[in-house]
């Protein structure tokens, strides 16, 4: 199988739609076996490709000698290379592992570097077997089918190529053409969850189960298509049985419902948009009419019918976030807001959207203040009462403390969200790609 590997690759990106040829890709790129196949054979199949190395320092010269060889690989395929140094112990967040931080950094890197350099998809050397040590991850964490459908072809700008490849199939090619890569040695350790999988309880289920590449494959793309079609059906009784009065959201459930099957309606209409925890939601699901749980941002009170959601703040005042990546998206007051660097349009002049110019980062999203003034475009600089503008295009009284303003590290508002972009925010004639401000009802608000 693995002599015509780059035949299967060509067929599974194809099938799944992954990128077309004249997508610019981004390749994440280790240095390991995995990486460094995925590169030879989208080289092989004649894809412009550029390689992206983030050197964590973790293991000293080792992690210098796999940034050396990534650079080494990607003048030898002709490719782009592009690294950066990523300072895992400065950036480490309270109860997070130094795989998890690592992770994160890694993936705003490669965001920053698609956006910002017009990468149309990030590539992920993610394998068969991968697939099964999240399913088995998930399954230790009580996930449901989303979670047991493991990892998708592509979301988003990420796609994962080598997804029904399996990993000794991937060491076979490299082995038949000679191909060198980079081992770390933390691999080999069972200190890490995903290591004592992959090095005992996967290669026993294969053995027990007589669970062959093929049947694993066939079992993933069933569960994936099952996620989405349970997925949509959640969605459906959201639609049918969600109620909503000013900022507060009633989640109503049928009569005849099984706990099951109100814990999987409650969490795909309550937790995925207001913060509840898996705990959370099992307990709400159990509770009786007139209590509820507390989060750090709503209420929900349980009620004879179904659910209650309201949000804490006075007023329904929006919290103030801080934007530190692109692209970005949040939900606030009725609409969900999506930030993203982009190529400059023929016209800035679109249906529920605003161009800015490109920002420095962070952005801070935050609700009107007392005293807020703004200056328009079309005011020549001049500015205006926030409170004025807001009477003058008749924006309702109610919707005014739900509305973002985008303001910059200075605090200069940039833009009203949903309304308008100011003078200090207005794209500029020298200003090849933009930021886009683009809005619509959020799934949970239909």
């Amino acid at each position: 199988m693995a002599t015509d590997l780059a035949a299967r690759v060509k067929r599974f990106v194809r099938r799944e739609r992954l990128f077309e040829a004249g997508d610019r890709l981004l390749v994440a790129c280790s240095g390991g076996l995995d990486s460094t196949v995925l590169a030879h054979v989208l080289h092989a199949l004649g894809y412009p490709l550029t390689l992206a190395h983030m050197n964590y320092g973790l293991r000293g010269t080792a992690s210098d000698g796999d940034q050396g060889f990534v650079e080494d690989l990607a003048r030898t395929l002709g490719a782009g290379v592009r690294t950066k140094a990523g300072h895992v112990g400065e950036s480490a967040t309270p109860g997070e592992s130094t795989q998890m931080t690592a992770r994160r950094l890694r993936y705003a890197w490669l965001a920053e570097v698609a956006n910002g350099e017009g990468f149309t998809r990030i590539l992920t050397a993610h394998h068969l077997d991968d697939n099964l040590e999240t399913l088995l991850i998930n399954l230790g964490r009580g996930g449901g089918v989303n979670g047991l459908s493991g990892m998708a072809p592509r979301r988003g700008l990420l796609a994962r190529p080598l997804l029904e490849v399996s990993r000794a199939d991937l060491a076979s090619y490299a082995s038949e053409r000679g191909l060198r890569w980079r081992e770390d040695a933390s691999n080999a350790t069972d200190a890490y969850l995903r290591n004592r999988i992959r090095h005992h309880l996967a290669p026993t289920l294969r053995q027990v189960l007589q669970l062959n590449d093929a049947t694993l494959t066939r079992a993933l793309r069933n569960l994936r298509g099952d996620a989405y079609f349970s997925s949509a059906g959640v969605d459906h009784a959201i639609h049918e049985n969600r109620r909503v009065r000013g900022d507060t959201v009633e989640l109503l459930a049928e009569a005849q419902w099984s706990f099951a099957t109100r814990r999987a309606f409650l969490h795909r209409a309550a937790a995925a948009h207001y913060g509840l925890s898996a705990d959370q939601v099992d307990q709400l699901a159990e509770l009786p009419p007139g209590r509820g749980v507390v989060t750090e941002r709503y209420t929900v009170d349980v009620t004879e019918f179904g659910w209650r959601v309201r949000p804490r703040a006075a007023g329904g005042a929006l919290p103030a976030l801080t934007v530190g990546t692109l692209p970005h998206t949040v939900v606030g007051g009725a609409l969900q807001f999506h930030l993203a660097l982009t190529a400059r349009p023929a016209s800035l002049s679109a249906e529920r959207t605003l161009y800015l110019a490109p920002p420095d980062l962070p952005l801070h999203l935050r609700p009107r203040q007392n005293g807020d003034r703004i200056a328009p475009l079309g005011l020549g600089g001049k500015t205006q009462k926030l409170k004025q503008f807001f009477s003058d295009h008749k924006v309702p009284r109610d919707e005014r403390d739900r509305t973002y303003l985008v303001t910059d590290g200075r605090g200069t508002i940039l833009a009203v969200a949903g309304h308008c972009v100011t003078h200090h925010g207005r794209v500029r004639d020298t200003d090849e790609r933009v930021l886009r401000l683009s809005w619509a009802q959020p799934s949970h608000s239909r």
